[in-house]
């Protein structure tokens, strides 16, 4: 069996991160200040709030990146995934409740953007717990049969975290928030993968 690759835990993160720090070319019809340090009693600067969004996804990797997936005792392998599953359900836990700690971000329209990526997370949830059940039930009496049931369970993964609305830009909208992106050393370094 091959390790539980990295991109797989990866995919959600990576593509908002991504399609953020890609999208210069978007436009806004909303009127917004020019400054990333702007602040109301409303939210977090922006470059606070998307430096604290970059961290809280740093820490969401480096929890679910799984540490075995090789071996030929199917057993074990099963409950390699099983881990790794039950990581990722409590990783995406955390991971929601430190971007609802950091409020709101002080832009136009902050608010909706804060709640549409914390309902984004969160929808995950349910799909990551049965895929752990699923994982759970994976068949050990036969490594043909094994192998089709963890191939099964990591495209359906890839799909929930693809199918997930943060596979568009959801910051498309927010020039302060996409500017912060663009020089958040914090950004940087999960957008490079480490």
């Amino acid at each position: 069996m091959k390790r539980i690759g990295r991109p797989a835990a990866f995919a959600v993160a990576a593509l908002v991160l991504l399609a953020a720090c890609s999208s210069s070319s978007s436009t806004s019809t909303a009127s917004t200040p020019a400054s990333t340090t702007s602040t109301s009693a409303a939210g977090q600067t922006a470059a606070a709030y998307v430096a604290g969004f970059c961290e809280a996804v740093a820490d969401y990797l480096k929890q679910v990146t799984p540490s075995a997936g090789t071996g030929t005792d199917l057993q074990k392998l099963k409950g390699s995934y099983v881990s790794f599953f039950d990581g990722e359900v409590k990783a995406t836990h955390r991971m929601i409740t430190r971007i609802e700690a950091l409020g709101t971000p002080a832009v136009p329209g902050g608010k909706q953007l804060s709640e549409a990526l914390i309902q984004a997370f969160t929808a995950l949830e349910p799909s990551n717990r049965s895929l752990r059940d699923e994982a759970a039930s994976l068949p050990t009496s036969s490594r043909p049969a094994f192998n089709q049931a963890v191939r099964r369970l990591f495209l359906q993964f890839r799909k929930d975290s693809m199918g997930s609305a943060l596979t568009a830009n959801p910051f498309r909208n927010y020039p302060q928030l996409l500017a912060a992106f663009r020089s958040s050393p914090e950004c940087g370094r999960v957008a490079a993968g480490g």
